[in-house]
């Protein structure tokens, strides 16, 4: 639990500026891990209120997501059920 809210901040600091290439009006892309969907969707209208940017998530278990972004190249936070899978999603350049 403290890992999910751990990244759920990181999310939010990481989401306040905008990366150059991503256009203001765009949706930010979530694929989340279905256990930490009551968090995310805690602080989700709150963003979308504060930052005027639509959250697109995709709930699903952490091996299918990552296998979502493998296949659809799209995604701008990956947040799996534990830290296994970012190492996965690393070692196959999915992730950054």
């Amino acid at each position: 639990m403290l890992t999910s809210i751990i990244a759920l901040l990181v999310m939010v600091l990481m989401l306040r500026e905008p990366k150059p290439s991503v256009q203001a009006g765009d949706p930010i892309i979530v694929f989340c891990a279905a256990s930490n969907r009551a968090v995310l969707e805690a602080i989700r209208a709150d963003y979308e209120k504060e930052f005027e940017r639509s959250v697109q998530v995709q709930y699903g278990p952490s091996q299918t997501l990552l296998s979502s972004i493998e296949v659809s190249g799209t995604g701008d936070l990956f947040l799996p059920a534990d830290d296994s899978y970012l190492a996965i999603g690393r070692e196959k350049h999915q992730i950054a």
